[in-house]
């Protein structure tokens, strides 16, 4: 069976085969499991537009914190003190990073692990 491909507009370099599979993301895994090397927390620093990450062991002690306006610098810095060992925990890094960045420029109420409302 010869596969149909085509390209993609705006990606010359990608060619898609017919018939791939789609996946529909619904729902939420609902399990948590603390990542061994330790946990984060969030907080804004709204009067000086600074984002404020707490890296805490696993037996809770805050150790040291990171702070920062870049989304991207701030997920580097965390990732080189070593407190994350998973993938879910570096999905979830991701993910309340840019949740707090877009909190802190637009006047959002920032909840750490709550979405922000619209």
């Amino acid at each position: 069976m010869t596969k149909k491909l085509r390209k993609l507009d705006g990606f010359e370099q990608i060619v898609e085969e017919e018939g791939i599979p789609v996946v529909e993301a619904s729902g939420k895994d609902k399990r948590w499991i603390q990542d061994p090397a330790g946990y984060l927390l969030f907080k804004l620093d709204r009067e000086n537009k600074v984002i404020r990450v707490g890296i805490c062991t696993p037996d809770h002690r805050l150790v040291k914190e990171i702070r920062g306006k870049d989304p991207e610098e701030l997920y580097y810095a965390i990732l080189k003190e070593g407190v994350i060992s998973n993938l879910d925990h570096a999905a979830y890094l991701g993910l309340e990073v840019e949740k707090a960045f877009v909190a802190l420029h637009t006047g959002k109420e920032f909840v750490q692990c709550k979405q922000l409302e619209f």
